[in-house]
């Protein structure tokens, strides 16, 4: 089967799974926007095939939805979810989505970048090369792009994230729960003040966090021939459980070098050929 043929078949079992039972609202002309009233956590569904989507949270309990072309918006009766759906449009305008800032949102992709901005209900983003951004504090984001970059800045992160193609890369600004990130061919780079869970892991891409660890994790940074770099506060208790054939550097603070205790996390730390460093800063 052909790659564009496939796209389409994707494409159309996207369109078709989001219609469910719902009415349509509103016109689809090419000036049209869309205004629907619906509850302040709605679920809110978008499905576009060569266009960027960008959503963005606001403080009224309405759903608008702008962007002209090939644009359908339906709800249920009970305004409890919102389907938008997108054919490919010639001049590829973004399709512009505000909702309420508790809505779980949901957007699927092939071949457009998305952007998710200050939600605070879970986030689900799934792109065929498309890019992924999202920012504030979602409830939990799971993120899966084919060849795109997924770049992810967020106030809480409970985060699984994965791309065959592109990087992945997160910054943490508060409490981080829990964070799972996979990649085949493209690095993986996180940073947060603390960890409680952390499992990374790439075929042949670099693997890098940066922050302390904390608790029973697990804390796994895995690469089959990328570099493993973990950098932690100075002073931090860290049992440290590193293997690879390349060279590995563990660099501790006087005093606390080795350290066993039951009551230091255990970083397990893998690559069959590139090299590992523990790094304290």
């Amino acid at each position: 089967m052909s790659r564009n043929r496939l796209a389409a078949l994707v494409a159309g079992v996207m369109f078709a799974c989001a219609s469910g039972s719902a009415r349509a609202d509103g016109p689809s002309d090419a000036s049209a926007v869309h205004a629907i009233a619906v509850s302040a956590s709605a679920a809110v569904h978008v499905r576009a095939f060569g266009r960027p989507v960008r959503v963005v949270a606001w403080s009224r309990a309405e759903v608008k939805v702008s962007g002209g072309g090939a644009l359908s918006v339906q709800v249920t009766e009970d305004h409890a979810r919102v389907s938008v759906t997108a054919g490919p449009q010639s001049d590829g305008d973004a399709i512009e989505v505000s909702v309420p800032a508790a809505s779980a949102v949901d957007v699927r992709t092939i071949g457009g970048e998305v952007t998710v901005a200050d939600v605070t209900g879970s986030v689900r983003v799934r792109t065929v090369a498309g890019a992924i951004h999202v920012r504030g504090a979602p409830k939990d984001v799971e993120a899966d792009s084919v060849s795109g970059t997924v770049d992810l800045d967020l106030a809480v992160c409970d985060v699984r994230a994965t791309s065959v193609g592109g990087a992945i890369r997160a910054q943490c600004r508060g409490k981080t729960p829990r964070i799972y990130a996979k990649t085949v061919g493209a690095p993986i780079g996180v940073k947060a003040s603390t960890f409680e869970r952390l499992e990374l892991r790439s075929v042949s891409g670099a693997v890098e966090a940066e922050g302390k660890v904390v608790g029973d994790g697990p804390f796994e940074l895995r690469s089959h021939s990328g570099g493993i770099t973990l950098t932690v506060p100075k002073g931090t208790p860290l049992a440290v459980d590193a293997r690879s054939r390349g060279r590995v550097e563990v660099k501790s603070s006087p005093g606390d070098a080795g350290t066993t205790t039951t009551s230091a996390p255990t970083v397990v730390l893998r690559t069959f050929s590139g090299d590992v460093r523990v790094i304290e800063k």
